[in-house]
């Protein structure tokens, strides 16, 4: 069997740089339930970068979809149509033993929170840098990931290289061959 794998996907690769940022924070801040709240300039960096990127990358299915999308709410409803499952697709990070369903809060039709956080760093409101937190860099990085993924099977492509480090994607959006080696790798595999 071929498989078509992209190794020079801009998507991806901006996906891959905010993951490396994530896993350099991870080495001062501990990814666990305590240190959510934790905020940080950097962290609020982060959020802001990958923010950004969800956005660049939801418009860019809309396109390959034949549809315009001007926000998040666009977004929204180009999606939530043309991938069902994306609101309760649940990304985990094994290592930490972390769940997240990031776009959850599509499935009741409203805007995530840690958008609202970006939204709030964005446009520069008083006191916003608490917004920048470990977890909606988290959440934000987990709806980057599936949104690239989505992309990913919209261009039916069967992986992207390299391969993700921290964060694992449900099946239903998993390539069958994402490892940090190059190696091909069943995903429920890696997370036993």
């Amino acid at each position: 069997m071929s498989y078509i794998i992209e190794r020079n996907n801009v998507y991806w690769h901006q996906y891959i740089a905010l993951e490396r940022d994530l896993v350099r924070i991870a080495n001062f801040i501990e990814i666990h339930r305590y240190n959510m709240k934790t905020y940080s300039i950097e962290l609020a960096r982060l959020l802001l970068l990958t923010c950004s990127q969800v956005e660049i990358t939801g418009k860019a299915i809309a396109r390959k979809l034949g549809k315009k999308a001007s926000n998040i709410k666009d977004i929204m409803n180009i999606l939530t149509a043309s991938n069902p499952d994306l609101a309760s697709a649940e990304v985990t990070l094994p290592r930490y033993a972390w769940r997240t369903k990031p776009w959850s809060s599509w499935g009741e039709g409203k805007t995530p929170k840690w958008w609202s956080a970006y939204n709030r760093i964005k446009h520069n409101e008083v006191n916003t840098l608490s917004n920048g937190s470990l977890r909606n860099c988290i959440d934000a990085l987990a709806a980057l990931l599936l949104l690239t993924l989505a992309l990913g099977h919209h261009l039916m492509l069967d992986a992207f290289k390299p391969g993700i480090e921290l964060l694992y994607p449900p099946e239903i959006l998993a390539f069958p061959d994402v490892s940090t080696d190059g190696e091909f790798v069943n995903l429920s595999d890696a997370r036993k």
